[in-house]
């Protein structure tokens, strides 16, 4: 079953929702009302009722007779004082037969029911209401006690309902009336008390509406209070704080992957081009004079060794990006220290390389990335570093990090550089063939670093040389 397209509105549901409520009190409480009506009416009818018999039967009683068809009973007298007051009279016996005034029995008329004579004759008076061909009328039957104490018969008299009716079809209309009042009433009321409600959740989705991916920066103003509405407001911008962030850290990874992309392919690309001149060389005679034959091939094969360091470090990156698991052992720090300026010694002979490192806990990191991120590391202050100056290796525990560092003299890196010494590619000469690195190492740090949960830092100032501090946790767990 299909409803109208404003039935689906939070506005109308809340609407019908708080009326349906409404009506179901609304027939709760008539209901009580009517019930609770009806009962006091006809207690009061009960009450005038039992007023208006009971002092005249105590006196009639005080006299001795009995009720029987062959002596006549004093009844007439009862009988007429009570129909003077408008009400309807009738005499049982004992065997429940009705009796005339002059105490003869009146055929017309059906005996009293059984259950009810015998609790008329036990002594018990009951009243009841039963209907009439004039409408409902209340019957009181009391037993008539004669002087000797025993009862002589049944007294039954009727009083008409018709007050107590029409009251009761007035209080029905009233409540009906009423009841269809409050409805209307509460219809325009209700509406314009959820839609002043509801206001903020129509600006907010106006708001939601005009976002797009390249327009992230409206808000929408918090109301004031601190109901579950000003959550939702909150919470919504704080969901748009968010995004525009995510949006803003896919942009830059976006335009990050493509700077990459486009120095990867301009490596890639001068690398293949020096290769191909080379060969170009070779073409044009330099095969047949062996000494040009071997210069041009020691140098085609120094930069294919150039060209595959560059795609192992692209590799490396790759992985490291995609979340390689890394192979934690508890590694002796000073010993990695010592291996790593063994080899500086061996690549730069006569370099003053020196290990400075007190006694040390095992760290929990993979071996192969440790020694790649000293090595890469003592290559950049090689390249950076003049054959006079020294190297520093060392390590120490600080806020429960093991912070491992490499030091130079050189010349320093210039303050606007500091913050670009670790993206990919980047060198702080203008001319990329001239260097001998891949521009990858320091990319690659930072990238092993991040992968261990660690931190990686620079410190360079004028005169006093270059710092790299490698900061990784302690407290990891073998192999996580």
């Amino acid at each position: 079953m299909k409803f109208p397209q404003y039935i689906h509105s939070l506005r109308a549901r809340l609407t019908l929702g708080l009326l349906l409520v409404l009506t179901v009190l609304l027939l709760v409480y008539g209901l009580l009302a009517y019930t609770e009506l009806k009962a006091d009416l006809i207690e009061t009818a009960e009450a005038k009722l039992r007023v208006q018999v009971g002092p005249t039967l105590k006196r009639w009683t005080s006299h001795n007779y009995t009720i029987s068809e062959n002596q006549h009973p004093p009844v007439a007298g009862l009988t007429q004082e009570l129909e003077a007051q408008g009400l309807d009279v009738l005499i049982y016996d004992k065997e429940g037969n009705p009796l005339t005034n002059s105490g003869q029995a009146m055929e017309e008329t059906p005996p009293l029911p059984s259950l009810l004579l015998s609790d008329v004759l036990k002594g018990t008076d009951q009243i009841r209401v039963q209907p009439g061909a004039e409408g409902r009328k209340l019957v009181y039957l009391v037993p008539v006690i004669g002087s000797g104490g025993e009862v002589q018969g049944a007294l039954e008299v009727s009083a008409s309902m018709t007050n107590v009716d029409v009251s009761l079809s007035r209080a029905r209309l009233l409540l009906f009336t009423g009841g269809l009042v409050v409805l209307l009433a509460a219809v325009g009321l209700v509406y314009l008390v959820i839609r002043f409600a509801l206001r903020p959740l129509t600006n907010l989705a106006a708001t939601a509406r005009s976002i797009s991916g390249n327009r992230l920066t409206s808000r929408v103003v918090v109301p004031p209070g601190g109901d579950e509405i000003t959550e939702l407001f909150v919470a919504f911008n704080s969901m748009l704080d968010q995004l525009e962030n995510a949006f803003a850290a896919q942009r830059k990874a976006t335009d990050q992957v493509r700077q990459f992309a486009a120095d990867a392919s301009h490596e890639l690309r001068s690398y293949l081009t020096v290769i191909t001149g080379y060969l170009d060389v070779l073409r044009r005679g330099a095969a047949s004079e062996p000494q040009e034959q071997t210069r041009v091939l020691t140098a085609a094969r120094t930069e294919l060794e150039r060209l595959n360091r560059l795609v192992d470090d692209l590799l490396t990156l790759a992985r490291l990006g995609a979340g390689a698991p890394l192979h934690r052992q508890a590694l002796d720090v000073p010993g990695l220290l010592s291996d790593a300026a063994q080899r500086a010694i061996l690549l730069a002979p006569g370099r003053r390389v020196t290990v400075r490192c007190p006694v040390l806990p095992p760290l929990l990191a993979d071996p192969d990335r440790m020694r790649q991120v000293l090595n890469n590391l003592v290559d950049n202050a090689l390249r950076h570093t003049a054959l006079e100056e020294e190297i520093t290796l060392g390590a120490e525990v600080r806020n429960e990090n093991l912070c491992m560092w490499v030091h130079n003299t050189g010349t320093g890196i210039a303050a606007e550089h500091l913050s670009r010494v670790f993206e990919r590619f980047w060198r702080a000469d203008s001319s990329r063939s001239c260097s001998k690195g891949s521009g990858l190492g320091l990319a690659i740090v930072a990238a092993i670093a991040e992968a261990h949960g660690g931190t990686v830092d620079v410190y360079s100032a004028s005169g006093s040389g270059t710092t790299f501090t490698v900061c990784l946790p302690l407290n990891v767990r073998e192999n996580s």
